[in-house]
């Protein structure tokens, strides 16, 4: 198997992939799954277990499980990289980003801690300033209507923007953990990966919700299956595109 990691400072190039490559890389990430279905579940549990705990803290836990989540997905990369070199994925690959990558993998989460906030502080004032107006310049009746398609507007905004923010992320752990990137390099890169592969990240999307749809058919049990494949369809498509 070819090593994947680069010398530290090296630059991964971004390549441009055929739209087919999303099927690909889901069952790439299927085949991952098999070489360890048992090592896959338990880091599945262990990654609900442990956002599960931060939920139960208020305010607090949300916002640690935003900024540790970067530092977990760049040990599942490193935990799927040595599969690719015919290594074994073994249980510890959970939190080998706590080893290596710590401050760079988190910058990552509070990055996205910022953004999320100023996301959302721009959605309250844009939804909040319309149905303040709308009812004080039409009234009730009418002002109810123009408050609520000023609601709708904002949350359309808000999620045209999580666009962006979701191809700064997507391959920003990888590029940390596995190509020694600092942590704005990665999410510069990874948005231009992303947008220079659009056509495949559509494909894959679209695949993906019709995945998701197995999930709560299964009363989520799909899900211990679904988070592996996933995880090692984001790091063979890091491969693919970077490398």
């Amino acid at each position: 198997m070819t090593n994947v990691y680069l010398q530290p400072g090296d630059a991964p190039g971004i390549h441009t992939v055929p739209a087919e490559r999303a099927v690909q890389w889901l069952q790439g990430g299927w085949r991952q799954f098999l070489v360890a279905p048992g090592v896959w579940i338990a880091l599945s549990l262990a990654l609900l277990v442990i956002h599960f705990g931060l939920a139960l803290v208020p305010v607090v836990g949300s916002l640690a499980a935003v900024v540790l989540t970067p530092v977990l997905a760049g040990g599942l990369m490193a935990g799927c990289a040595a599969i690719d070199r015919g290594e074994p994925l073994r249980f510890d690959h959970l939190f080998a980003g706590f080893r290596t990558s710590t401050g760079r993998l988190a910058t990552v989460g509070i990055v996205q801690l910022i953004v999320i906030g100023a996301i959302v502080l721009l959605i309250f004032l844009v939804g909040g300033g319309a149905m303040v107006g709308g009812v004080m310049g039409h009234g009730v009746g009418v002002g109810a209507t123009v408050a609520l398609g000023g609601l709708l507007l904002a949350a359309m905004l808000g999620l045209l923007l999580l666009v962006p923010l979701t191809m700064a992320l997507w391959f920003a752990p990888a590029l940390v953990m596995l190509s020694d990137m600092a942590a704005l390099d990665a999410m510069k890169a990874s948005f231009a990966g992303c947008l220079r592969n659009w056509l495949p990240f559509l494909v894959y999307s679209l695949v993906l919700c019709v995945l998701l749809v197995l999930v709560p058919l299964t009363l989520g049990l799909a899900l211990l299956a679904f988070i592996p494949v996933m995880t090692a369809s984001i790091y063979l498509s890091y491969r693919d595109i970077f490398h």
